[in-house]
């Protein structure tokens, strides 16, 4: 078409009508508007253009924020800018619980919004709407401008809501200056505050230390603040303890979420339903035994500092269950054969180890009217293991009757090594409690003697090592104590129920390490060992485990078994004794 087209009258909105004038250069030539003879014709017409886009960027650090007005101050302040101006506004782009004084948004939202427009997948002429410089970065400003500049190259539009500014690609550089001296307070603002929450975090901790109880230090959720101290509550302390006890028990952590659920039990805060890892996080929290780890925030998330804090918080269970329950989740965690719901046919599942290292396994090999339970090497035949397979119901009461004797192996000419040095710091720690006290009254006398001060913070800190010698070494007696629970457990008569067979299994896994059967010539030899490596007593299986001699760590005939009623043999103990 021979002419010009150009627009008498341009408004910055979509819908409008627009006068254009049509100059031909021939005056006989058809106007492509009107098909008229025309040397000039105005026309009005109707242009309808796409809203340009504008991405809402919304950002908090804290949890406490986010319940507060943060997050709707932003949103309305987004929608109020795009509606005034006619843009089409995309709120999707968040960081929420997110630090902009560690960059962490640069991995975020933001960052990925950064990364597609200088791709061009965000279309130019976009606008990026921020409340404020510091949602952006509260970094170093060297660094925020860098991060600033990089959008408006990337053709991206930027609006500080808060104060109406706007920056573009060719804008002021005055503008620049100006957001740049923003970044650079923003940033001294945050290192400021960061400063006075580590200093305060750093106080609360060594007064946490000192034995003081600070609120706003993690609090379990079985615990609650009356005044200044912590207390239990008593309905939520029972269902710890109960898990506790299903854990001792056997239960792994599904099938007690499983239990605490069919009984109706909630969670603490959510009032929901439990999940293995709720019950999981309980069970291995210190702070059941009464143990506070202080944390500090770091680029990476919370990590601990310093040492634990003994008796900071009420203990709701004991040592020597918290180390039971320990013991048991890492067997099980460890166990190749879970029991199944509702059955434990396999009382030493996990339990029985093959010369050739593998696990031993239940397995029927009769018919669905006549089982017939074996215990079988997984190696057996097609890779070569020549263990054979052994009948389950001849060796279970038989290696029954040898773990009753495991009392008396183990605890012959015990000892306990801790108890003495425990004493020791007893006595210690009262004298050092007597002269503390005397020095502090001297202190109070004559606060300006830098002697007494000095033997009084000497004394302090020799007493802290001794408390956390003690209580390492109550632990270690505890520990112990364990193993004695275990093995007064195998002189239990019945074993008729799932949940007797499991417990008797969990607390089997604890006392001793796997038991190894090997081969003796054409005999199967059980092999029972602490959990130390100790030999404790070896049996002797004959007669495709028909019978069985027990013999002791000494070498010495212990007493003679055989696979049926009453499981032992009467007339070769009869010789022995």
């Amino acid at each position: 078409m021979e002419g010009d087209i150009r627009l008498v009258s341009l408004e910055p909105f979509s819908g409008f009508t627009y006068r254009i004038a049509s100059f031909c250069r021939n005056a006989v030539h058809n106007c492509f508007l009107c098909h008229r003879n025309s040397y000039l014709l105005n026309h009005e017409v109707t242009i309808t253009m796409s809203k340009a886009k504008a991405y809402s960027y919304m950002r908090f650090s804290t949890s406490r924020q986010e319940s507060g007005d943060s997050l709707r101050r932003q949103t309305e302040l987004a929608e109020s800018y795009a509606t005034a101006n006619n843009l089409d506004l995309d709120d999707s782009l968040r960081d929420l619980g997110v630090s902009a004084f560690r960059g962490a948004n640069q991995d975020g939202a933001l960052g990925r919004f950064i990364e597609m427009a200088e791709k061009g997948e965000v279309d130019r002429g976009s606008y990026l709407l921020v409340e404020s410089h510091d949602r952006l970065s509260r970094q170093d400003p060297d660094q925020a401008m860098f991060q600033f500049l990089r959008l408006l190259a990337a053709g991206v539009i930027i609006v500080t809501l808060a104060d109406n500014q706007v920056y573009r690609k060719g804008g002021e550089a005055m503008s620049l200056m100006q957001s740049l001296m923003v970044m650079g307070r923003a940033n001294d603002e945050s290192k400021a505050k960061s400063m006075r929450a580590s200093a305060a975090w750093e106080r609360n901790r060594l007064e946490a230390a000192e034995g003081k109880h600070i609120k706003n230090a993690y609090c379990p959720q079985w615990l609650v603040w009356k005044g200044d101290r912590l207390e239990p509550k008593d309905e939520a302390v029972a269902v710890v303890r109960r898990m506790f006890e299903l854990s001792k028990s056997g239960h792994g952590l599904a099938a007690i979420a499983r239990i605490l659920n069919d009984d109706g039990v909630l969670t603490f805060r959510k009032r929901t339903q439990w999940r293995s890892a709720g019950v999981g996080d309980i069970l291995r929290n210190r702070a059941t035994i009464g143990e506070y780890q202080p944390h500090q925030r770091v680029e990476t998330g919370r990590v601990p500092i310093g040492e634990p804090l003994a008796n900071y918080y009420p203990a709701v269970v004991s040592i020597s269950d918290f180390t039971e329950v320990q013991r048991g989740i890492a067997n099980r965690r460890n166990s190749s054969t879970p029991t199944r719901r509702g059955q434990c046919h396999n009382l030493f599942s996990s339990c029985i180890r093959c010369q050739c290292g593998e696990s031993m396994r239940y397995h029927n090999k009769g018919k669905k009217n006549a089982p017939r339970n074996y215990l079988v090497c997984p190696r057996k035949d097609d890779l070569g293991c020549d263990m054979p397979m052994i009948r389950y119901d001849r060796f279970e009461p038989q290696a029954l009757i040898a773990m009753s004797h495991l009392t008396v192996v183990m605890n012959r000419d015990k000892k306990d090594p801790h108890s003495g040095e425990l004493a020791e710091i007893n006595d210690r720690l009262g004298v050092i409690k007597q002269q503390s006290d005397r020095l502090l009254m001297l202190i109070i006398e004559h606060d300006d003697n830098p002697s007494i001060k000095e033997r009084f913070t000497s004394l302090d800190s020799e007493r802290k090592e001794l408390e956390d010698r003690r209580q390492k070494l109550i632990e270690a007696i505890e520990t112990a104590s364990v193993a004695d629970k275990a093995v007064r457990l195998l002189t239990l008569d019945k074993l008729d129920t799932v949940g007797e067979r499991q417990r008797f299994n969990a607390q089997l896994r604890q006392m001793i390490a796997p038991i190894e059967l090997r081969l003796w010539g054409e005999e199967v030899v059980a092999v029972y060992r602490s959990v130390e490596g100790a030999l404790l007593l070896e049996q002797q299986f004959s007669d495709k485990a028909m019978s069985s001699r027990v013999i002791d760590d000494d070498g010495h005939d212990t007493i003679y078994t055989t696979a049926t009623a009453p499981y032992v043999n009467g007339q070769m103990n009869e010789l022995f004794l």
